[in-house]
């Protein structure tokens, strides 16, 4: 009966040692597997900002244009007034 118990708990003992082994491999993957979702998700807010930034520019250069051209038609308009 001795011999049965140690032969039965060097079997749990593997056991119980082969997975903490495959728990930490997976919880290695699972780092690298995050740590690369965190960089593409980085790399994609600075293009979302970087597209952001261009927008801005653009709707920046419309504004002063349509407000240039008020100020040219308002001076015509007073200048026609007086």
């Amino acid at each position: 009966m001795d011999q049965y118990q140690d032969d039965n708990q060097h079997h749990i003992d593997q056991y119980e040692e082969g997975y903490a082994q495959e728990s930490a491999i997976n919880k290695y993957v699972g780092s690298r597997q995050a740590k690369k979702k965190a960089e593409e998700d980085a790399r994609l807010l600075q293009n979302r900002i970087m597209l952001l930034k261009l927008e801005e520019k653009k709707v920046s250069r419309a504004l002063c244009f349509k407000y240039k051209n008020l100020l040219i038609t308002l001076l015509s308009r007073y200048n026609d007034t007086y």
